[in-house]
């Protein structure tokens, strides 16, 4: 009984919040902002781009996630670091994009990326949406439903 009450309240609530997917591309040194209003609108608007799922680990008792994507290479170092909280009154789904390196172009040659969040529910994903290890750029989208707070830590690690 009670996970059929957790179904449908995640359905009664979804049907009610929204979540948008901020895209931020420069474009001849112009910041250029896209809204999409899901990870299924991101792939309708933008063809031909392969979204990849990170690897998930969550902890059911303490509701954190963590996502992962490449691994630890000798010589590597964290070459940049987000972090962000953020607390609601009431429940929503939400959705950030995270960028390395944040001002565009190139960065350190990426080896792993690692992102640990805290959210009220245990249901989520983490996308990429351009870029990846193994190269010098990167574009993330994560996304936490039915949540009353998100906090995440995303580490990026690579070789200069």
């Amino acid at each position: 009984m009670k996970l059929l009450l957790a179904v449908s309240l995640f359905i009664s609530i979804g049907t009610l919040c929204s979540a948008y997917i901020i895209s931020n591309s420069l474009v001849n040194g112009n910041e250029i902002q896209t809204i999409y209003s899901s990870i299924n609108d991101f792939e309708e608007k933008n063809p031909g781009v392969k979204i990849i799922p990170m690897d998930t680990y969550s902890n059911h008792f303490n509701l954190s996630r963590s996502y992962s994507l490449g691994s630890r290479q000798t010589g590597d170092a964290v070459v940049a670091n987000i972090n962000k909280n953020n607390k609601w009154p009431v429940v929503q789904n939400v959705t950030t994009t995270l960028t390395y390196p944040s001002s565009g172009g190139n960065g350190a040659f990426l080896t792993y990326v690692l992102i640990n969040c805290e959210q009220s529910s245990n249901i989520g994903q983490a996308y990429v949406t351009y870029g990846g290890v193994h190269q010098h750029f990167i574009q993330i989208i994560v996304e936490a439903h039915v949540t009353s707070f998100f906090n995440y830590a995303a580490f990026f690690y690579g070789i200069k």
